[in-house]
């Protein structure tokens, strides 16, 4: 599978999973619940593969602001973010 398949699986499972459009996910809206949707989405590419230089690419973001999001995401979810790991087992099972 080619990273712009990855990229588009990744984003399809993370909005039907989390209910938020995926433009909205790409946007640059920073509520709580988009903004942790794009984190899953970020999260999840890099852990299939996608150089970060093309996640940044993907959001319109640099590549510091992707190694600080994929830096602090485990943080985020060891401090009881219960619906960011819900919301991330899911979205891996489908992935599969």
């Amino acid at each position: 599978m080619c990273q712009n398949e990855v990229i588009s699986n990744i984003i399809e499972e993370v909005a039907a999973v989390t209910d938020i459009n995926k433009d909205r996910i790409i946007s640059k809206n920073r509520y709580v619940e988009v903004v942790d949707a794009r984190h899953l989405a970020i999260y999840l590419m890099y852990r299939h593969h996608i150089p970060k230089h093309r996640i940044a690419e993907y959001f319109n973001l640099t590549y510091r602001n992707i190694h600080y999001i994929l830096e602090h995401f485990d943080t985020r979810l060891s401090y009881g973010e219960v619906m960011l790991k819900t919301y991330l087992h899911e979205i891996e099972k489908r992935l599969k």
